[in-house]
């Protein structure tokens, strides 16, 4: 299209626009776009002196992106906007990137989401007939963990701290040491399923995270079991020592009595002492390991 005007060609004309060839460039994963036309068709063509032509066009695009969220909530995603030919093969109509092809107008602000990087690529479209040009665009994205923080993590362990007040409850309430445990794992999994935001058919790092908030509160409960047996069997000893017949068998009752109370009284002490530091060394391997592990290692073979 050389021409001998001094000034580039401006196209407005919608009409003029139709007779014009241009390429076929098409949105290889897009779902659903459409071209803007209120309350005119918004594009603009110009003709430079040179032949050379310049067609911008607003066009919105929703396309698909596949996520694995083994890391969820801390994950990282990579999605991609390719643009190839839907008709010409790549020896009649060839795509190439700008020199400068990426421009913001202003930050991009996603509710969960950062775009950490933007860089561009060559690609190749599969199960079409012909070899076409290709073009990628691709974002790097990165979740915000804050507010998982301030909803999930921090609520579910102190639920879970609340059923380590079961060691500390007076032996004559037994009630408290059994419904504790069991209300905080009743909460527990209503946290978890109750505003679940990505359900996967694989486990996640939260799924990792609230099992583990749950197996903590079971054994605490298993402990207050087992600690309940012991004093009701010391309650029965006490019981055989005033129906003992003789002082030896006396001696014998209250010997036992003497060593399961001693017993569930130790196995107090040890709950009061090692369940924070279980905790302690499950949250740094989870931070360190689970955390920030293989972004595929959930659905590998």
């Amino acid at each position: 299209l050389v021409n001998n005007y001094t000034k580039p060609i401006r196209i407005r004309e919608k009409q003029i626009l139709d007779l014009i060839w241009k390429p076929d460039p098409y949105f290889v994963n897009s779902k659903y776009s459409y071209f803007h036309a209120v309350s005119f068709p918004n594009f603009r063509m110009r003709i430079y002196p040179d032949g050379l032509v310049k067609y911008t066009v607003r066009v919105t695009s929703v396309c698909n992106c596949f996520m694995l969220f083994c890391l969820y909530p801390h994950d990282r995603q990579t999605c991609d906007l390719r643009i190839s030919s839907i008709a010409y093969p790549s020896a009649f109509v060839h795509f190439v990137w700008h020199t400068d092809p990426i421009s913001f107008q202003s930050d991009i602000a996603l509710p969960e989401l950062h775009v950490q990087h933007v860089w561009t690529d060559k690609c190749n479209v599969e199960g079409k007939l012909i070899r076409s040009s290709c073009l990628r665009l691709v974002f790097e994205l990165e979740r915000d963990g804050a507010r998982f923080v301030v909803e999930k993590y921090i609520p579910s362990t102190l639920a879970m701290m609340f059923a380590w007040v079961a060691p500390y409850v007076p032996y004559n309430y037994e009630d408290v040491r059994i419904i504790t445990p069991i209300t905080v794992l009743l909460t527990l999994v209503q946290m978890e399923k109750g505003d679940k935001e990505i359900r996967t058919s694989y486990i996640t790092s939260m799924d990792v995270w609230f099992a583990a908030m749950k197996g903590f509160t079971v054994i605490s409960l298993l402990e207050s079991l087992v600690v309940l047996a012991l004093i009701k069997r010391s309650r029965a000893m006490e019981k055989n020592m005033q129906r003992a017949k003789t002082e030896l068998e006396r001696e014998n009752f209250k010997l036992e009595k003497h060593k399961l109370t001693r017993l569930y009284h130790r196995l107090d002490s040890m709950c009061r002492f090692i369940s924070p530091i279980v905790f302690v060394l499950f949250f740094v391997y989870y931070m360190l390991f689970v955390a920030q592990g293989n972004e595929r290692g959930c659905v590998a073979k």
